[in-house]
């Protein structure tokens, strides 16, 4: 809801003590930050007391002079902030997927317990200079608190490291501040993350817009394309199409639909609209539509 309709989601003590991120100072610098922003106020004789909003500008602006300095104190500091920028846009990711399958949200990753235990073992880091590099950066942001691992976490039956976000990134990629919601992928993967940061997910042959990935299932095909790729895609084999829109009254909605009608194909087309279903079955004879295909 903070998302859809703007309104502040980062203000308030609450807020506050988790962002501090079990970090005493981290916390009181934030506090501070807030401090001098309503001292600021009461010097000009407005009042002291902060919006909401304006709280939540200065939190969300603590990461950009709390965090992006890292390159100035470590040594592979920029490998640590492009692995943290590769996790928090795959938490938002999956955070924003439509049906909510992990709420309130993922704000951390996990890996199998036997994978770090390659992580400590120098003969295999001398056989893989890209695990020793990884190993190497995952112990700076774990000494800087940007990372917080929690052992042995057991689910499913399986023992987990579980790293969180420091909450401080949580504002930069629209995140809760609520622990316990987190993704397990391969080691091998987050190697790749660590290098290249993280790929957008891919759907068939389209990749997601790498702006906006809130839809885990979206690509958007438009002009020429949609009609070069939806010939493409019902000559492939007999498909059946369900369309699902809203009722409304502007005429394009349905242009998308009739013109993937034209391109021909076998298969069935079943439209829903307002709780009613409209069938069209044997050839196939861009509009606002919800498209499922098979």
């Amino acid at each position: 809801m903070s998302k859809e309709f703007g309104f502040p989601y980062y203000f308030g003590l609450s807020k506050l003590a988790s962002l501090g991120s079990f970090n005493v100072e981290q916390f009181i610098r934030l506090a501070g930050d807030l401090f001098e922003e309503s001292l600021a106020a009461a010097v000009m004789r407005r009042s002291p007391r902060l919006a909401p909003e304006r709280q939540q500008r200065i939190l969300q602006g603590a990461y950009d002079t709390r965090v992006k300095d890292l390159p100035r104190r470590a040594k592979n500091g920029r490998d640590v902030l492009r692995f943290l920028d590769a996790v928090g846009q795959f938490c938002r990711d999956v955070t924003q997927q439509p049906n909510a399958p992990y709420s309130p949200g993922v704000t951390g990753i996990a890996i199998l317990m036997q994978e770090p235990e390659t992580l400590l073992d120098p003969a295999h880091l001398a056989k893989s200079p890209p695990t020793a590099a990884f190993a190497s950066m995952l112990g700076t942001a774990i000494a800087h608190n940007l990372l917080h691992a929690e052992i042995d976490y057991k689910v499913k039956g399986n023992r987990y490291m579980v790293l969180y976000l420091n909450r401080l990134l949580c504002p930069k990629y629209e995140l809760p501040l609520q622990f316990g919601g987190f993704r397990e992928r391969p080691l091998r993967e987050f190697i790749t993350w660590a290098e290249k940061g993280v790929p957008a997910p891919e759907v068939g042959d389209a990749t997601m817009s790498p702006d906006s990935l809130r839809w885990r299932d979206y690509f958007l095909r438009d002009g020429e394309g949609f009609g070069e790729f939806w010939k493409l895609f019902l000559a492939e084999r007999k498909r059946d199409l369900l369309f699902v829109i809203g009722h409304g009254f502007d005429a394009r909605m349905c242009d998308g639909i009739e013109r993937v009608l034209s391109l021909g194909g076998e298969g069935r087309a079943i439209a829903s609209k307002a709780g009613s279903i409209r069938s069209h079955s044997g050839a196939f004879s861009n509009a606002v539509a919800w498209v499922s295909a098979k």
